[in-house]
């Protein structure tokens, strides 16, 4: 902690002694990176410009910029602190009126006080300071005049609406997926304001401080966090869970908090594991789209070069994670092997010879029976140390980053595209055309209006899975060409509203066919738009959770 953050905290103490030790507590740092050019904000995979320049100073203060208050302007509400330059500035322009700083992070507030002088303000009671959901309890009054942070709006946008209408019932959505803005929007549209609830950025305490305060009706969390189901029951707060990604950790057995716990996964195979774990209103629910952020448009031709090609795939190489997924698992496999008075040199013959087997047919996922085979007891072995990973599941990673390899470097001189993670770029002397990441809104619309078929490369592990990603390219009115599985045909028709395959020689064919016969592609691809609008969208499944909970709770009364 720097010397102007202490005496900063220190003159905040003689008028607001609570919220100095709350700004004591802990905080996530991940997402705000500091170099000699200055702070930047990750959202994300992107970065954007953290620090305001004079004329964004200007440009927030402007009253065509603000929202403006009933009568003279005698508060300002500051509603995203940043680093602390429209607060300076207000103090500036508006000597006689009292400014109130919010930012739903701490550690904003923390930036702000390390790099500015606020100590007369702070002790005078002329500049206050929010934290968190602080303003849902001390709302600004209809006076105030708002300032708002020109990045920071975007991110808030969320507290920013729930600010602006109490009429609505409240709900809090946990932060960090990429899927958490869909919903929140559709939650929206059904009558709901939402708050943000960052499970990682803050301690406990102000995380259950956030829970009393916006007091909602429901939360809402994109996949599992340890300890979530236990802290809503313990505040009588129904929680929806909607699992879409995959996960390499044991489930922790429920303590508490079943009877407030809906889960739907993706996954039909993971219901058994979630009851198991103790949670008891568990059932499957496919992914889906989102129509207002997936959607047709026309590529402007520079866009069309950008983003356009024959054969497009956006995901990742998951070479990535594959180094820490392999020395995990290695020091569970040495562990293991001393235990059994085994060879410790063993280990990596068991990843390899097992690896080996299953890359002879990428099909059929086999690697749990083979790990077994080599290691009779392993996944209890760990489980029986308090291991929380699943030592099958690393090796089902690796397996899956081979897979998806081996797809693409068989399509290359097929001149296929790829967007994802730098991963890729292994492939990079056998000629792949690596485009780097693709941002996650305009970006991935552009791709999927600009490319003329979309391949679909599940993980190898979970076969039984429709990706987003086939949602969203048919929301796009493009055409897909999937790898089958049950769970796709149960779906889509495959053929008629999604093309699929099931080897790499017939993904092949079918790659060389549809490049010579677009039109039967686009066909396709409009009668996959018409069912995915008709049935698959994220309005869709969030009707269903709610409908189920709210079932369920009235057999509970």
């Amino acid at each position: 902690m720097s010397g102007l953050q202490t005496a900063n905290l220190i003159a905040l103490t003689t008028t607001q002694a609570m919220l100095a030790e709350r700004l004591r507590g802990p905080v996530r740092t991940d997402h705000v990176v500091i170099t000699d050019a200055g702070a930047q904000y990750r959202v994300h995979r992107s970065r954007f410009s953290l620090g305001l320049d004079a004329g964004q100073v200007a440009a927030a203060l402007d009253p065509a910029n603000t929202i403006e208050p009933e009568g003279p302007a005698e508060l300002i509400f500051i509603f995203g602190v940043g680093l602390g330059e429209l607060v300076v500035a207000a103090l500036a322009r508006w000597p006689a009126a009292t400014i109130i700083a919010w930012d739903r992070d701490p550690l904003m507030l923390r930036l702000m006080l390390q790099r500015t002088d606020l100590g007369e303000a702070l002790r005078g009671g002329r500049l206050r300071l929010q934290l968190g959901a602080d303003p849902v309890t001390e709302p600004p009054e209809a006076r105030a005049r708002w300032v708002t942070h020109p990045l920071l709006r975007q991110i808030y946008w969320r507290e920013h609406a729930f600010l602006r209408d109490d009429a609505r019932p409240s709900a809090l959505i946990c932060a960090g997926a990429l899927f958490v803005d869909d919903l929140s929007r559709e939650l929206l549209e059904r009558g709901w304001r939402v708050w943000t609830w960052d499970l990682t950025g803050v301690g406990r305490d102000e995380l259950a401080r956030t829970l009393r305060v916006v007091a909602p009706e429901l939360v809402v969390a994109i996949n599992t966090t340890h300890g979530l189901p236990e802290m809503c029951a313990e505040h009588r707060v129904p929680l929806l869970i909607w699992e879409i990604d995959p996960a390499v950790d044991r489930l922790r057995p429920l303590r508490a908090g079943a009877e407030w716990t809906w889960v739907y996964t993706w996954r039909k195979a993971n219901i058994a594991r979630y009851q198991s774990a103790g949670a008891s209103q568990v059932a499957h629910l496919p992914l889906a789209t989102r129509p207002s952020t997936r959607h047709p448009l026309a590529p402007s031709p520079d866009e069309q070069a950008r983003f356009g090609a024959d054969i497009c795939f956006v995901g990742n190489s998951l070479v990535g994670q594959v180094e820490r997924f392999r020395s995990l698992l290695m020091r569970d496999l040495v562990r293991y092997l001393r235990a059994c008075n085994r060879p410790i040199g063993d280990a990596a013959q068991v990843v390899s010879d097992v690896l080996a087997a299953q890359r002879t047919d990428f099909s059929t996922y086999r690697v749990p029976e083979l790990l077994e085979t080599r290691c009779p007891g392993l996944d209890t072995f760990t489980r029986n140390r308090g291991v929380e990973h699943r030592p099958d599941a690393l090796l089902g990673e690796l397996a899956a980053a081979e897979k998806r390899l081996s797809i693409i470097a068989g399509l290359i001189g097929e001149g296929v595209a790829v967007w994802g993670d730098p991963g890729w770029r292994i492939l990079g002397d056998q000629g792949l055309d690596y485009r780097g990441l693709a941002g996650h809104n305009r970006e991935l619309t552009l791709i999927y209006n600009a490319g003329l078929i979309h391949l679909d490369i599940g993980r190898i592990y979970q076969p039984d899975i429709v990706t987003m990603r086939v949602f969203d390219v048919l929301a796009c009115g493009g055409f897909v060409l999937a790898e089958h599985s049950p769970g796709l045909a149960e779906l889509l028709e495959p053929g008629v509203e999604v093309e699929t395959w099931r080897t790499a020689e017939e993904l092949h064919r079918k790659v060389v066919f549809y490049r010579a016969n677009p039109e039967a592609a686009r066909a396709i691809a409009a009668r996959g738009r018409a069912r995915v609008l008709a049935e698959h969208t994220v309005g869709h499944r969030l009707e269903h959770m709610l409908a189920g909970m709210a079932a369920g709770r009235q057999e509970e009364e």
